[in-house]
């Protein structure tokens, strides 16, 4: 068939009608893909702000176990007349 032909039975509409479609699922597609990078960005930092917390928790416990080791050495020192 010729162009002329082609043109006739609407190939060249349904052509165009086919790159639009594929223009607007492309634009659609990056719009999703930066909401979805934003959303996993924001995920992570949510995750992270959970292990830092939970982290200075911990922390937090060990140098409380930390000062009452450092006390009953001290004291234990002290009972056998030495100095800390």
């Amino acid at each position: 068939m010729s162009e002329q032909q082609l043109k006739d039975n609407g190939f060249i509409v349904i052509k165009k009608t086919y790159y639009m479609i594929g223009v607007i699922i492309i634009i659609v597609g990056l719009i999703g893909n930066i909401f979805a990078q934003k959303a996993i960005a924001e995920n992570m930092l949510d995750n992270h702000e959970i292990r830092i917390s939970k982290l200075e928790e911990e922390n937090k416990s060990e140098r409380d176990l930390l000062i009452e080791l450092k006390f009953n050495i001290k004291s234990m020192m002290e009972k056998q007349g030495l100095t800390y």
